[in-house]
């Protein structure tokens, strides 16, 4: 698996691969191009089909002017800002089923970045309706457990730690295992690494083609990119990626 960094430079290559070969081929792709493909190669770049990733991020390298302009109207939503979470998380109890489920999708595509303003609407629940209250729970039940997943595939064995000291008790006829005074859940578990939301896949993408078309307009987008949340992934990645385009100058 690819670390961030890692993977913003092999998008980066493949981007001018697939721009080579779309010059190549420039007549039968010609029909995919222009800037009229640009909103559905923006979609495009969330897919986990590597083909119908190429080809948007083909239809958006072939109009570079074009490209930067749509994304400065989208990219910059990388950054978690105040106002937008705050209406997001009223559209959760919409009464349209819609507007509920597309700010649901929304919130979540944040990760763990909006915890502290997931859990300050908690607080103030009482401005929420029940199906806005019960969804936040549910954000943040995921955010938590993602965190606790990952801390148990990067901490490893917890009774190998050094100064450990594991016991095992009998409950009834239960047998449990404590550590360090507190239970041990030994109920079997699957943890699997979970990916990158879909949003920041398509950040890695677009800021890839960003640094591909490597005008002063598609680095200015870039350094905007590079101010969101600090936790982000695509934050790092738009650093990276200006990192790169000022050391070819």
């Amino acid at each position: 698996m690819f670390s961030p960094p890692r993977l913003a430079v092999v998008l980066v290559a493949l981007v001018a691969l697939v721009a080579l070969v779309a010059s190549a081929a420039a007549p039968a792709a010609a029909g995919d191009a222009g800037p009229a493909r640009i909103p559905a190669a923006w979609h495009d770049l969330l897919s986990a089909d590597e083909t119908t990733a190429a080809r948007a991020v083909l239809a958006l390298s072939s109009t570079p002017k074009e490209t930067v302009e749509f994304l400065r109207s989208n990219m910059l939503s990388l950054k978690a800002d105040r106002s937008q979470l705050t209406g997001l998380v009223k559209q959760l109890g919409d009464r349209d089923y819609h507007t509920r489920e597309a700010a649901h999708r929304e919130l979540t595509s944040y990760g763990n970045t909006i915890r502290a303003q997931l859990e300050e609407a908690r607080q103030t629940a009482m401005s929420l309706n029940p199906e806005a209250r019960d969804r936040v729970r549910r954000l943040l039940s995921r955010i938590r457990i993602a965190e606790e997943d990952e801390k148990a595939l990067t901490e490893g064995n917890p009774l190998a730690k050094p100064g450990v000291q594991p016991y095992v008790q009998y409950i009834g006829n239960q047998q449990r295992v404590f550590v360090n005074g507190k239970p041990l859940d030994l109920t079997p578990r699957v943890i699997t690494p979970a990916g990158p939301p879909p949003m920041y896949l398509r950040a890695a993408r677009a800021i890839a083609v960003l640094e591909h078309i490597g005008t002063p307009d598609a680095a200015q987008l870039l350094e905007a990119v590079a101010q969101g949340e600090i936790t982000a992934p695509p934050t790092r990645q738009a650093q990276d990626a200006l990192a790169r385009l000022k050391s070819r100058k």
